[in-house]
């Protein structure tokens, strides 16, 4: 979470979503993946600008959400 998340936005997905999906304890939720500043109903942005992105790599990072809904899990996991 905390690698992929340094470039990826789950923009459409929440940390509570996440964890009831995944299901991961609230404790380990607030004390291990969510953001500082951030709470459990915040919708899970990255920390990265846009700006800084583009120009290191000459693009924004795709949105892991969106990716793994249209290509499935099996392609976020193994890219």
């Amino acid at each position: 979470m905390n690698y992929c998340n340094g470039c990826h936005t789950l923009k459409y997905v929440r940390y509570q979503r996440m964890a009831d999906d995944l299901k991961i304890p609230t404790a380990v939720l607030e004390s291990e993946l969510v953001a500082p500043g951030n709470n459990n109903l915040d919708y899970i942005s990255t920390a990265m600008p846009s700006s800084d992105a583009v120009n290191w790599f000459g693009k924004t990072a795709p949105d892991l959400s969106l990716i793994a809904r249209s290509k499935g899990t099996d392609y976020v996991y193994a890219s």
